[in-house]
């Protein structure tokens, strides 16, 4: 987003410029915010809820449904962050199993 968006003392758009800035914003950030993508970030954060209560198998199930979301999005650096936080989950539920 340009600094001149956030300016309270910028014009406000003419309506027929309205349009073509929507389409502009979703053509330069496809997945940015989108249901699916808070979708996703939900999910994730479900996975570490339920990582912290030791509910290892439904983390586990989140953060896979998560990543795919994001893979499916296209977010690579989100996804990523999914699939770390599942590697996080799957060491954690080895360890309390070896004890």
């Amino acid at each position: 987003m340009s600094p001149t968006r956030c300016l309270s003392l910028r014009r406000r758009p003419r309506p027929r410029h309205i349009a073509r800035d929507r389409a502009y914003q979703s053509v330069l950030r496809p997945g940015c915010r989108s249901g699916r993508h808070r979708e996703g970030t939900a999910l994730n954060n479900l996975g570490i809820a339920l990582r912290e209560t030791q509910q290892f198998e439904e983390a586990i199930d989140a953060h896979t449904q998560a990543a795919t979301t994001f893979h499916e999005l296209g977010d690579r650096h989100s996804e990523g962050t999914a699939l770390k936080v599942w590697a996080i989950t799957h060491n954690e539920r080895w360890l309390k199993r070896a004890e």
